[in-house]
């Protein structure tokens, strides 16, 4: 019984790790709250400029930006800001965490059933005692996995100062996410919503954001 117990915790643990991706977002601007609507356009780095997986991501920022009636600039529109975007994945970390451990603990009541029998001059008795087992921790265990960090750094830039020495940016962001999934396609989506869950944010403020998983992956 106690290693069902502990194989249904552990079980529950698994299942609850991969319904919400954990962010912490940090920013720093010159936006004003709410944000006027703005035109923008993206700039990718040189390794982006052929990127399937960074077009991927600067199309999330773009529907996220749309919430707040930013449009992406048209070949007859003047943008007025750009926006470039880095992330990446470590190699991860291996890490030990103590996993609770459930099983019996005790006993809270006992019934006892029994019959009665005569045998002639004799009376038999045969009865059986039945105990009420209460549940709870009984310790613990150490689990070993390796946890990756994945970040999303994101700048919004006055388009007119860029390629100027002292380039104007108005919006700076940095995100970082830790879970059981190396893959960074998996989360990146969740932490560009985390990002703009209340644009533009307190400028010079750290929030830990949650984002629930609409599709469970294998692993967070």
């Amino acid at each position: 019984m106690k290693k069902i117990l502990f194989i249904y915790f552990l079980l529950q643990i698994s299942l609850a790790g991969c319904s919400v991706v954990k962010s912490t977002v940090t920013v720093f601007h010159k936006i004003e709250t709410p944000p006027t609507p703005k035109t923008y356009i993206f700039i990718p780095f040189n390794d982006q400029a052929n990127s399937l997986e960074y077009k991927s991501y600067a199309d999330e920022v773009g529907r996220q930006l749309l919430k707040y009636k930013y449009m992406n600039a048209t070949h007859n529109d003047k943008p007025e800001i750009a926006i470039a975007i880095s992330y990446g994945v470590d190699s991860g970390k291996n890490m030990t965490t103590q996993i609770p451990v459930w099983g019996q603990t005790g006993l809270t009541s006992s019934a006892t059933t029994g019959t009665f029998s005569k045998n002639g001059n004799f009376i038999n008795y045969s009865g059986n005692t039945t105990y009420q087992p209460t549940y709870g921790l009984v310790g613990s265990m150490p689990i070993s996995q390796t946890i990756f960090t994945h970040f999303l750094n994101l700048w919004m830039v006055e388009a007119k100062t860029i390629g100027t020495e002292n380039p104007a940016i108005i919006f700076e962001a940095t995100v970082t996410s830790q879970g059981r999934a190396p893959e960074l396609p998996v989360v990146l989506p969740y932490m560009i919503s985390s990002l703009f869950r209340n644009f533009p944010g307190m400028s010079g403020r750290t929030e830990s954001v949650e984002e629930e998983v609409k599709t469970k992956p294998t692993r967070f």
